[in-house]
């Protein structure tokens, strides 16, 4: 079993973003693919592998034993971050979640907010409503990228502890980083998503009512904000 092949691009830029010589604990872990990969590649010393369901860590636990790293990769049974103790991590990776799902578990894990010093989120939904969650609770994104697999794009962020302003509604869709950092994959993101907004525009033509004029001028907006950063990507 070679864990490189195990680990997709979405996975891989995940684990990117932890630090060399943290102590990671991987929540919604699966198959413990990211703690296994970190650890067997001497990132981290030590990991702990947690799923609210017995059958992931039933898997996870199999694979950790496939790799001998039984005295380096611990699980948990846990509802998000509840199991953990403070101190017992530094690093949090939420991957594979919604991002409403993410926001609840940071929001009910504030007793580890002064021992978990790095969190990498990968919402697969809502991304917005994640740096609106990150923005209003003392969270800093510091760093985003964009992995592909098959025909979809995932949003990954490096975040920690402190304050942060987002200036422009549509940084709340598009992140301000993903912009600065000239992702390779920005442009093939806000495709995705104008033609998405297109479909919806279209859907209310002939909607009737103010909710219904509303949103439309809302889709309106959020795609014209889109089309000037696709613009921009054209001039890099």
């Amino acid at each position: 079993m070679d864990i490189n092949k195990m680990m997709t691009p979405r996975l891989m830029s995940a684990a990117g973003f932890v630090s060399c010589g943290a102590t990671v604990a991987d929540v919604g872990t699966d198959h413990a693919y990211i703690p296994i990969w970190l650890v067997k590649n001497g990132v981290c010393p030590g990991a702990v592998a947690m799923d609210i369901n017995q059958g992931p860590i039933l898997r996870a636990e199999e694979n950790i034993r496939k790799f001998g790293l039984e005295t380096k990769i611990r699980t948990k049974l846990s509802d998000g971050l509840a199991a953990l103790e403070p101190n017992e991590a530094d690093t949090v990776v939420i991957a594979g979640m919604g991002g409403i799902l993410i926001n609840q578990i940071l929001e009910n894990a504030a007793h580890l907010y002064s021992s978990i010093k790095h969190y990498v989120l990968q919402p697969m939904t809502a991304i917005e409503e994640t740096r609106k969650f990150l923005e209003q609770n003392g969270f800093f994104i510091q760093d985003e990228c964009l992995a592909k697999e098959e025909n979809k794009i995932y949003t990954i962020m490096s975040v920690v502890r402190g304050q942060m302003r987002i200036e422009k509604e549509i940084h709340y869709y598009i992140g301000e980083k993903l912009i600065e950092n000239r992702d390779p994959l920005l442009s093939e993101l806000l495709d995705g998503k104008m033609y998405e907004l297109g479909r919806a525009i279209a859907s209310l033509q002939f909607a009737k009512g103010e909710e219904a004029a509303q949103k439309q001028e809302w889709f309106l907006f959020l795609r014209n904000e889109m089309n000037k950063i696709k613009e921009a990507c054209t001039l890099w």
